[in-house]
């Protein structure tokens, strides 16, 4: 499997590096438009206060809902208002993922903070630089898992194959091997990311070229035993 993990390690930087652009480009378009609104917030011994009469409201381009209010008056903030995306109130930030899912950050472990616009797109500038480090080992432990669940489809088939050439095959040995017959089609894949072309039905493509690709590799070895190499 070690086989595996390197190949679809190579595979994925083609995705990965389209994906850096996408999200610098969007941010580079859209986030000015948000940053430009932001008011000064300074939080002294967990309070959140700005000199802009509340609450604040910051509008995102793309969206009808506002994409943050603040409002550091005393009291509760109304149901309204948490439809907002980012709530700031007094004591507390409130993020919203969706209609019922709402986290909320303490401001009280925060003894002094000032956060303006050159701060927000220092954070901005970090974020585009640093994102796909993080990104990466995620999208590489899903894509494994993924080529797994394949390689051990084939697996299982190749054992059919083996029956029919009389082979002795041990099922670790059809494992490497269904992992290698996987090369030519995740290099295709590859190649298609490389020259932003679509490629349709993609996996039952790949899950029938490994497939082949296996059936002659079972075929090669008609009359000896290849369990040596398991």
């Amino acid at each position: 499997m070690t086989y595996l993990v390197i190949l679809l390690s190579l595979s994925l930087i083609p995705d990965m590096v389209r994906l850096h652009n996408n999200v610098s480009d969007f941010l580079a378009e859209e986030a000015p438009k948000i940053v430009s609104q932001v008011p000064t917030v300074t939080i002294s011994k967990g309070v959140a206060s700005i000199k802009e009469p509340v609450p604040y409201v910051i509008k995102a381009p793309w969206s009808k809902l506002p994409f943050a209010i603040i409002d550091t008056s005393e009291g509760t903030v109304p149901a309204a208002k948490l439809k907002a995306t980012v709530v700031l109130t007094k004591t507390k930030l409130l993020v919203n993922d969706d209609a019922t899912d709402i986290h909320s950050v303490d401001l009280s472990h925060i003894q002094n903070l000032i956060i303006d616009r050159d701060l927000i797109n220092r954070w901005i500038e970090q974020f585009k630089d640093y994102f796909i480090f993080a990104v990466y080992p995620f999208a590489l432990f899903f894509t494994f898992l993924y080529y797994l669940i394949q390689v051990l489809i084939c697996a299982s088939i190749g054992m059919l194959f083996a029956k029919m050439h009389d082979l002795k095959l041990l099922p670790r040995a059809l494992v490497r091997l269904s992992a290698v017959a996987f090369t030519p089609p995740i290099v295709l894949q590859t190649l298609h990311s490389l020259l932003n072309i679509e490629f349709p039905y993609s996996s039952v493509i790949s899950l029938l070229f490994a497939t082949c690709y296996l059936y002659f590799a079972v075929g090669a070895c008609s009359g000896k035993t290849i369990s040596k190499i398991a």
